[in-house]
Formats: structure tokens, sequence, C-alpha cells
């Protein structure tokens, strides 16, 4: 069963993280059987907003594999709405990532609604990063406002993965990514269960988590077969607009 991983950083970082470039993600992909990935800029996260984004999108260009997500900075709220309009209506791009604590912003700030705002004209995701009660509380504020938005919970939130588990049970809006990078060998069937089978969603977070880990959540869980498939290809497929 070909996988769609739908958390995958491309670039340098300024951490002790070997990076990853288009060759050894398309290595990777095809050592594990990953069919798409859905990859973002560590430059437009930490660095250069629009440098970063602009660099992703002629990397992956003539990669059918790689798809794309248009980071935005509710800092620089002007330039994340031209950068929206740039990249979510290239076929190639299918969702935002939002980076609002790398921004030191609240998720529902008034200039991260206005780009969640803009963002629905494209009908795409939004990746986010909740960590702390704060975080999820103003997520949980941000669904509630805009119900016809998608919103995908990455990383499964780290050690905060029953919160965010708690978060998708409440919002039918809010998607849980499983993968990354911390240790809990109950989440994926907790959050399966929970939830149910079609709002949890694969991602390994890589390089930040190897894909063999992040996928060995997954297989060492306790679901059938039928599940799995659907955590590790269908669901995506669905809530992202990829088809195979």
């Amino acid at each position: 069963m070909p996988i769609i991983d739908t958390h995958v950083h491309l670039g340098a970082w300024p951490t002790p993280v070997t990076g990853l470039d288009v060759a050894e993600c398309e290595r990777l992909m095809k050592q594990f059987g990953i069919a798409r990935s859905c990859v973002a800029s560590t430059e437009a996260a930490m660095g250069d907003l629009a440098a970063g984004n602009q660099a992703l999108a002629e990397a992956i260009e003539g990669h059918p594999t790689l798809l794309g997500y248009c980071a935005i900075n509710p800092n620089l709220l002007d330039l994340s709405a031209e950068e929206l309009a740039r990249h979510l209506r290239r076929p190639n791009f299918v969702g935002a990532k939002l980076q609002a604590a790398y921004g030191c912003r609240p998720l529902d700030s008034p200039p991260a609604r206005e780009l969640v705002k803009r963002s629905l004209r494209y009908d795409k995701p939004i990746l986010v990063e909740p960590r702390t009660r704060e975080e999820f509380d103003a997520l949980n504020r941000l669904a509630a406002d805009f119900p016809t938005a998608k919103f995908v919970i990455a990383a499964m939130a780290a050690a905060c993965w029953e919160e965010a588990v708690g978060l998708a049970v409440a919002r039918t809006n809010v998607i849980f990514q499983c993968g990354g990078a911390h240790a809990a060998r109950d989440a994926v069937k907790y959050a399966m269960d929970e939830i149910g089978p079609h709002r949890v969603i694969w991602g390994s977070d890589a390089p930040l988590a190897h894909p063999v880990y992040a996928l060995g959540m997954v297989r060492d869980a306790e679901l059938d077969a039928g599940m799995k498939d659907r955590l590790l290809q269908a669901n995506a497929g669905r809530v992202f607009g990829i088809r195979l």
C-alpha cells in the first residue's frame, strides 16, 4: 500500500539535525513506500518567509511526488497574505503552515485570524503546532469561529497528544496527525478510537524524526489492516485532495 506523508521539512535546521534536500527526501520515500510527501520550507519557517516559500516551489517543481505547504506568519500579515495568493493557487501546493509559535503570536491573535480568513478561499488545510494549554484554547476558538477551515495538529502535539485528541473529538474540523519524535505507544490507537477512523492522518516530521520511527508507531498499534490503511493513505488523500 502506498503511503502519504503529510509532514516533512526541506532545508537546513539551526540545530544539530541533518536537513533534507529533494534527493534525500525522495530516497527515503522510495525506501519506505511513501508515494507522496507534503513538504514545508525550514527557511520560510525560521528565516526569510518569501524566499523560503519560493525556494520550496522551485525545488519541488517537476517532482510530482512532492507537494508543498505555504508557510505564513502572523507577524508578517500583508506578506503572508501575498504568499497565500502566490502559492496556494499552485496545483502542487496542498496547504498552509501557520507559524504562530515561531512568531511569538497566539494562534488566535487578530493577524492569525485574518490569515485563516483569507485562506478559506483556497479550501486547503492549515497545519498548526499547539504545545501549551493556551495554544489549545486558542485553536479551539479558531476552529469554532471558522468551522469551514480544516486545521491539522502537527506531530500529534508531542507530549500534549491527549489534549490534541480531546480537541479533535470536540471540533470536527480539527485533524490529528500521528507521527513525530515523541514516544507514546498507545497514542495511535487511542486517537483512532476516540476521534474515529476518518480524521487521523500520518506525518513523519522528517528529518526531526526518521520515517522508520514514525511508521513503527502505526505498524505496532493494535489496529486492523483497514484502519492502518486509512491512517497511512486514505484519510490524507481526502483531507488534502491527493489522488494516487
